[in-house]
């Protein structure tokens, strides 16, 4: 079985995820005023700041490499102590990291003018950090280059990403003056100017600035020499050798952080999801820090306040990033859980210790409720205690729709954290605790508190249970609102809830594991086996009352930590167990095996199947990460297993079927299992990760959609590895840190899926045919669905789109053996057409005036191009704001998917009219026409005191004569009188003479009574500008030429004709036979000569014979009775006897194999052939025995051969030769 996997792997935090493709974020409310753009160095951060700054913020880089070396391993005594303290035995100054903030000003320089940016990604940011909503920002663009225009006086700043390196270059225009430049650093420990460099002294390491390198922008191979001049002990200027001033230049200084790129700060991997269109989701926790306050050095505690989530989304081919969003506040964040509703909108389920989360206005609690100080996974410090927070984001992630607190004066949400039981048995059971949604959208979480004054209200259990932290339930309506009802389950002991999911009539299913003792428990098992058991309980849709319920345990270990519920109202769990487990009859089992499955009654009452599944040596060997019972009552779990955990609990020796994706293991890598309805048999099952990478995820739920495809989150290649199997399409294939990040597997485990594979995304053009590769798994017979209402059974499907909107295509996998017989891929097409702008602009200007430019006809969004002739402006809005100090031409192309629709606008400044003469003459005409060069708003209204109305800029004078004019002249910016006189010229020439010649002979034709001429039409094509022109005419032909005198300009036109040539009673073309003998009769009356003589009889006669053997052209020539020498020409084409193709192809497929000549009028024949070296590969003397392209039985390569023919016609004894060459082609 062939199973598609998408793998998506997020190798930094996911703001700038890929830092191999760095780009820079504007700010645009999410960081405080002065600054202008963001990004992240990897060990630190770098600001562009308003009032011509950087300010750059760099981090020790061994002290961060220690801390965030991701120590994931749990605990390997068996008493599960509590392994998270065994990084710092408590001393939290372990993790003080040492920092520094210095600032390199460009003194007196401009940032707050214009600036042009390049976008090189196509996802979308969103950051949503604290409480305040003014500064949530969306639909941020992930800038690659940004050039701040005129910093200085005809100089531009640009910065960019190169090589994962930040760069900055001055753009220096003519005009521009160097001295303008001034670098000036503070806030350091000491600058040292060396000879051909800058060494910025920070406290935790040094930063070069080396001398810049600069070239020409039309030459940058030529470099010319730059260096650093000192001005002061912390300012420098820049001096350039010699360079020509009237062109642009550009010096690159090299800034080098070298020292703080090498590596990323982690980002773990946490939660996975989809949604009904295949789309994956990933769910993280991305390491940062906060903007800088103070300069020089400092000190900071990672791990509280330093850490958000980071949630992004994939497309269903892992192809491309969708959007990436930031959740934070003040403290620590990570996300537990995430699920998509029916409106596609995700549901994020996490845990906050900060005091200013990012709520909505109508949010249930709005408030941090606090906590204790608890440290989870080695280096996560919840300095303020804990709250569970929910969150729900928009279909396109650039809103938060509904965002809340849920928590008590103590800590919630994570699971076992301060205490010593075996609740968090695993590594990372922290962090369990799921979200779900009903049909109503209405959120669900199961989780744990360790709070006694949590609000349940409606709930069955509405007082804490006792122990040091109980399970709680909770559900919230749709916008999170509202609580609808809430609730504690727990007793004496330690409690926790992992997982919930909703039967058909709205109850809830719980299950989780617990220490207590005495739980009120009515089903298959009312007692407590003894350590830790696990349970499920069922609880009433209004949330008031627990209709029943069963512990799941032995007198060793149990957990239970996932519940599913199938289309009857059976109830499933997954967990582990060092005891004993239940197997029923008529299942896959494997004896002695620590994971176990069990198929419960509606009522708890009774298993109605069970097994264990893993290795029979009776150790655990996966922690659960994912449950789903699929319609056909097909149970898909997921889990991981390795040194991460325990070294004993690994995944060697699990059992996998012959098609698995991946048959081997190193210990330490997910598992993939699919069963049969009621676990009856082993359908599939895989192990995948890489060799020797401890693949784990760090908490939280994964999930498998309905179809039995995985997403799974996963922390991956730890170490630095990029070992981790990746798709070579996926958004990213390798980690560029030097230690783990976030991956999302995709993998379609199901024995039928229907799946349709685009050629491009899901936007396409008007009018254009979609081609659907079928990409479907288990199908015997397939059916498309097309919007046109039309079907097709053919495998792969294609449909022409001629109208724009939105439409669905749905693609049928059916095989009527299996449960369910068919699954539906469905695919929604967006087919668009360029629209077409038009350009309005508010008013005509009279000079120095701000204007702005408005597109109509297109779409408000960042895809507009302006610029102006040979440069590119600023902004990639439908409207444009310019300051225009001249008449200019604007620009604008608007890109979608289709293609680009360009146009342009003038923009006209109008000054007052001038009082300034006009020309005085007008050229003699039918209708003297004068013009004025006006600009669309003037008129002409009065003429000699008369009114008049300007029309095509023109006014026409029909007399030849001269008269006076005075003109007054009404503009939009004033008017103005002006008085002139129109005097008419007449230009008196002479131009020929018309006359008969032969073709092709030297003749001069003359023009006169003007100042100078153009011969419009001269034979070369050129503009003569002589008054006598001399040509050499093949055609009868008028030639013209245009006579200028006083600024006046007639046309004259000269005849010129050629005598026809003789008749002669031949055709231009004839066509013989091989040694047949053709005539040629001429006009007796001339002389002729022939050439080339070959093969006539006669070379100076009237009548010829010809008897060619080739092809062949003759000409002929002779003088005309009007004395012109005429030549013409007879084409005869010989039909030959014998033909020889010019190529064969000798590859076994019955076609061309063979080569030689075809003929049925030959006597003898004989062939021989030869390689390019001379050497014969061939020779007959029958036309039947053809060369096969063999010599001695071995094929000879592709190749061209010469052959040689000599031949006999039939019934002749004369020995004709024919020779050519043969491609030889396999």
């Amino acid at each position: 079985m062939t199973r598609l996997s998408v793998i998506i792997l997020l190798f930094f935090t996911p703001l700038w995820a890929l830092a191999q493709r760095g780009f820079f974020v504007e700010n645009k409310g999410q960081l405080p005023n002065q600054v202008l753009f963001h990004t992240k160095l990897n060990y630190g951060d770098f600001y562009i700041e308003k009032g011509g700054r950087f300010k750059i913020k760099v981090l020790d880089p061994k002290k961060v490499d220690d801390i965030f070396g991701h120590h994931h391993h749990h605990n390997e005594d068996h008493n599960h102590a509590r392994h998270f303290k065994s990084f710092t035995n408590g001393n939290t100054s372990n993790k003080l990291i040492n920092g520094h903030v210095f600032e390199v000003k460009f003194i007196e320089a401009n940032f707050n003018n214009s600036y042009h940016s390049v976008q090189k990604e196509s996802f979308k940011i969103n950051i949503f950090k604290g409480k305040d909503q003014n500064k949530w920002v969306s639909n941020l663009a992930p800038l690659s280059e940004i050039i701040l225009h005129e910093i200085y006086p005809n100089i531009d700043l640009k910065v960019y990403f190169k090589e994962n390196a930040i760069k900055y270059d001055f753009i220096v225009k003519p005009q521009g003056l160097l001295d303008h430049i001034r670098i000036q650093y503070s806030n350091l420990n000491n600058i040292q100017f060396q000879k051909k460099s800058i060494q910025l002294h920070t406290s935790v390491g040094i930063i070069t600035d080396e001398d810049p390198v600069s070239y020409l922008k039309n030459n940058p191979l030529k470099k010319i020499a730059t260096y650093f001049e000192k001005i002061d002990d912390n300012t420098f200027t820049l001096k350039v050798n010699h360079h020509s001033e009237t062109e642009t230049l550009i010096i690159d200084p090299q800034l080098n952080f070298a020292s703080f790129t090498g590596a990323s700060l982690d980002n773990w991997g946490y939660t996975a999801t989809y949604d009904e269109a295949g789309y994956a989701y990933a769910g993280g926790i991305s390491f940062g820090g906060q903007y800088p306050t103070t300069n020089g050095a400092f000190q900071t505690f990672y791990g509280g306040g330093q850490i958000d989530m980071s949630i992004s989304k994939f497309s269903p081919d892992g192809k491309s990033l969708e959007y990436s969003t930031y959740i934070g506040g003040n403290g620590l964040e990570a996300p537990h859980s995430m699920v998509v509703n029916s409106n596609n909108e995700l549901v994020i389920y996490g845990i906050t210790s900060s005091t200013n989360y990012p709520v909505s206005s109508n949010a249930y609690d709005k408030t941090f409720n606090g906590g204790n100080y608890v440290e989870a996974s080695n280096i996560l410090e919840f300095f303020n205690g804990t709250d569970i927070v929910i969150t729900k984001l928009s279909k396109d992630g650039n809103a938060i729709i509904g965002s809340t607190y849920y928590g008590g004066s103590s800590n919630d949400a994570l699971n076992d954290a301060s205490n010593s039981s075996s609740l968090s048995f695993n590594y990372a059971d922290d962090y369990r605790g799921e979200v779900t949604t009903d049909e109503n959208n209405n959120i669900y979480i199961s989780s744990v508190t360790e709070s006694n004054d949590l609000p349940t209200p409606n709930g069955f259990q509405t007082s804490f249970g006792g122990g040091v932290q109980d399970g709680c339930i909770a559900k919230f309506n749709d916008d999170l609102s509202n609580i609808i009802w809430g609730s504690y389950f727990g007793g004496s002991g330690d409690d926790a809830c992992y997982a919930s999911k909703q039967n058909s009539l709205g109850e809830t299913y719980v299950t989780g594991g617990t220490t207590s003792s005495n739980l009120s428990l009515d089903g298959l098992q009312s007692s407590f086996s003894g350590q830790t058991d696990g349970f499920l309980i069922r609880i009433s849709k209004n949330g008031n009352n627990l209709l029943n319920g069963t512990y799941i345990g032995t007198e060793s270990y149990d957990q239970s930590y996932f519940v599913e519920v199938d289309f009857e109202d059976k109830v499933y769990c997954f967990g582990q167990s060092m005891g004993n487990m239940p197997v029923t009859e008529g299942v896959y089992r494997n004896n002695n095996s620590k994971q176990f499955l069990q198929k419960y009654s509606e009522d708890l009452s009774s298993i109605e199947a069970a097994t264990t599944i893993g290795t029979e040596n009776g150790l655990i060997n996966i922690v659960p990460s994912a449950l789903m019972v699929s319609n056909c009552k097909e149970v898909y779990l997921a889990g991981w297993g390795g040194d991460v955990n325990f070294s004993a609990f690994n995944t060697n020796g699990m059992p996998i079927t012959t098609d698995a994706e991946q048959k081997s293991t190193d210990g330490s890598d997910f598992y993939f299992m699919l069963l049969g309805p009621d676990f009856s048999s082993l359908k599939y099952a895989t192990f995948f990760g890489g060799f020797g990478l401890q693949e784990h995820v760090d908490g939280g739920t994964s999930r498998f959609d309905r179809n039995g495809t995985i997403y799974q989150a996963v922390c991956a290649g730890c170490g630095g590895s990029s070992a981790f199997p990746v798709t070579p399409a996926a958004y990213s294939t390798s980690n560029n840190s030097l230690n783990c990040n976030m991956a999302v597997i995709k993998m379609d485990i199901s024995k039928l899926t229907a799946n349709i594979q685009f050629t491009k995304d899901s936007t396409h053009c008007e009018n254009e045919t979609i081609y659907l590769y079928n990409q479907s798994t288990g199908g015997k017979t397939y059916k498309w669905i097309y919007p046109d209402g039309s079907s097709s059974t053919s495998f792969d499907g294609e449909f022409n789109f001629e109208d724009t909107g939105t439409f669905s295509i749905s693609l049928i996998a059916i095989d009527s053996t299996q449960c369910p017989y068919s699954d539906t891929a469905d695919i929604d097409i967006d087919v668009v057409k360029i629209p077409e702008i038009n350009i309005d602009i508010d008013t005509f200007l009279c000079n120095n005036s701000v204007l702005t430019i408005h597109t109509s006809g297109g779409p408000n969004d960042n895809n507009y191009t302006w610029w102006i002739a040979n440069d590119t402006l600023m902004g990639n809005q439908s409207s444009l704001t310019v300051v225009v100090d001249s008449t200019t031409r604007y620009f604008v192309m608007y890109n979608n998917e289709c293609g680009n629709y360009s146009t342009f606008v003038d923009i006209p400044v109008y000054l007052p009219p001038e009082s300034e003469s006009f020309l005085d003459s007008v050229c003699s005409d039918i209708n003297s026409q004068f013009y004025f060069p006006l600009s669309p708003d003037y008129s002409i209204s009065e003429i000699n005191n008369e009114p008049f109305i300007l029309e095509n800029d023109s006014i026409y004078f029909p007399e030849n004569t001269s008269k006076d004019y005075f003109i007054r002249t009404v503009g939009f910016c004033g008017d103005e009188i002006d008085t002139f006189q129109v005097h008419h010229i007449e230009i008196n020439s002479v131009s020929g003479p018309d006359t008969i010649i032969c073709k092709g002979v030297r003749h001069q034709i003359q023009s006169t009574g003007g100042e100078s001429y153009v011969w419009l039409n001269a034979d070369d094509n050129a503009l003569p500008s002589d008054s006598i022109l001399t040509i050499y005419p093949q055609e009868s032909k008028d030639y013209h030429v245009q006579i200028f005198d006083q600024g006046c300009a007639k046309i004259d036109t000269v005849s010129i004709k050629l005598y026809d040539d003789p008749f002669q009673s031949v055709n231009q073309e004839y066509k013989i036979d091989f040694f047949d003998e053709i005539e040629f009769n001429l006009n007796p009356q001339y002389s002729y000569n022939w050439s080339p003589s070959t093969y006539l009889n006669c070379s100076k006669c009237n009548s010829v014979m010809a008897k060619p053997k080739e092809d062949i052209t003759y000409y002929y020539n002779f003088i005309d009775d009007n004395g012109c020498n005429v030549t013409d020409s007879i084409i005869v084409k010989v039909i030959f006897p014998i033909y020889v193709p010019n190529t064969f192809t000798p590859n076994g497929d019955g076609k061309n194999e063979d080569f030689g000549a075809y003929s049925q009028i030959l006597d003898e024949y004989e062939i021989h052939i030869f390689d390019r070296w001379g050497n014969l590969a061939f020779h007959s003397t029958s036309l039947d025995n053809r060369w096969d392209g063999k010599v001695n039985g071995n094929e000879q390569q592709e190749d061209v051969y010469v052959y040689k023919i000599k031949f006999k016609l039939r019934h002749t004894n004369q020995w004709n030769q024919k020779v050519g060459t043969v491609n030889l082609i396999r």
